[in-house]
């Protein structure tokens, strides 16, 4: 631990001539998450560009490896990061981001933590400490995870809540807008389930759609695959992008190339399970069920911030045999679901962008 201290001394000096340099109307955008541009990211930035040209955008979204190669392009990412940090007058990140913690920044720097999920059924940020043991507690905490955040972008009253925790930042620092991935959904225009349906040959049968979260233990497939009717229903299944489960099945049709957002419009049922997918799938108007076979470990191994036994008990299911009886009786309860539903997730009318860039916007030339 005294070598991350001695880390931070130094990176913290080698950041101290790049706060020299001069501020731009610049917006920076980092993410952790992918290699590539977001769908969120790319909504904001197309808003950007339009409302004010003049602006301009850097982004740098690269996944962390672990191999001699990528500790070297790691090195220089972070100056790269730096840079960026120090010349622009807004920062916006989706996760955690190392030099956004760690550095000391010019209060003229306006860091926006933008999480990259609507309603947040299990635990994150500082809300997982515990959960870490007591080796990856100290490590967190002394790399400064979640710190220097300005403000936080919200989905609802709910939401700002666990953020508020997960990111200890205080009311007045959360911002109530919703995301751009609540305009996507609103907008119609957007629907690919035509596109979808063609080509992968879905056929008539009613698509039940599975959407299982990260999991460190084997996803129950067998049950799933013993008890599902093919006959009548077609599963298909998205894997969790960071997740290795795999299951080999001829009567299965895995689509891993479109977002989940994309492929819930070819469902006529949606299962999913802790992921806050759960929420954008009832915002489609879909019939969505839990199956949270693995709840007691899950609750050990992560936590919850909603519990899906009480909250969500007449679709939440830990027998997978139970959930398909629920979908033939095909009597789902929206009015239940959309009650669940609008407690988490509030900000649903196309809007969320245009609150987020005009704030953007505001804050540059302030």
């Amino acid at each position: 631990m005294f070598l991350i201290d001695i880390f931070k001394i130094l990176l913290n000096i080698l950041y101290l001539p790049f706060k020299l340099l001069k501020k731009q109307n610049k917006v920076l955008f980092l993410s952790r998450q992918s290699n590539v541009l977001s769908l969120e990211y790319k909504m904001i930035i197309e808003r950007l560009n339009k409302e004010d040209e003049q602006i301009k955008v850097k982004v740098i979204t690269k996944k962390l490896e672990k191999n001699l190669f990528s500790f070297v392009s790691n090195f220089f990412l972070l100056f790269n990061q730096m840079y960026h940090l120090a010349t622009s007058k807004v920062a916006i990140t989706d996760g955690y981001s190392i030099p956004i913690s760690i550095l000391k920044h010019d209060k003229k720097v306006i860091i926006i933590q933008m999480w990259h999920a609507n309603g947040i059924i299990k635990k994150i940020g500082l809300q997982t400490l515990d959960s870490r043991g007591k080796k990856g507690k100290k490590l967190a905490l002394k790399m400064n995870m979640h710190q220097n955040y300005d403000y936080v972008i919200s989905s609802s009253n709910e939401t700002s809540k666990v953020f508020m925790k997960a990111f200890k930042v205080s009311k007045k620092q959360i911002l109530n807008y919703g995301t751009p991935m609540l305009d996507y959904i609103y907008d119609k225009k957007n629907d690919k389930s035509e596109i979808i349906k063609e080509k992968y040959n879905l056929g008539n049968k009613k698509i039940v759609l599975y959407l299982p979260t990260y999991r460190k233990s084997q996803i129950n497939y067998d049950e799933i695959v013993n008890n599902f009717d093919f006959n009548k229903y077609q599963l298909v299944i998205k894997n969790h992008p960071v997740d290795h489960n795999r299951i080999e099945n001829g009567n299965i049709i895995i689509i891993d190339k479109y977002i989940a957002e994309d492929l819930i419009s070819i469902a006529d049922y949606v299962i999913s399970d802790y992921s806050n997918v759960v929420f954008e799938s009832l915002l489609c108007h879909k019939k969505t069920y839990c199956y949270i076979y693995d709840y007691d470990l899950y609750k050990k191994q992560f936590g919850f911030n909603i519990d899906l036994k009480k909250e969500f008990n007449k679709y939440s299911f830990t027998n997978f045999v139970d959930l398909l009886k629920e979908i033939e009786k095909d009597k789902y309860d929206f009015k239940f679901a959309s009650k669940f539903l609008n407690k988490y997730v509030a900000n649903f009318d196309g809007k969320s962008t245009n609150r987020i860039v005009d704030f953007i916007i505001k804050k540059i030339n302030s």
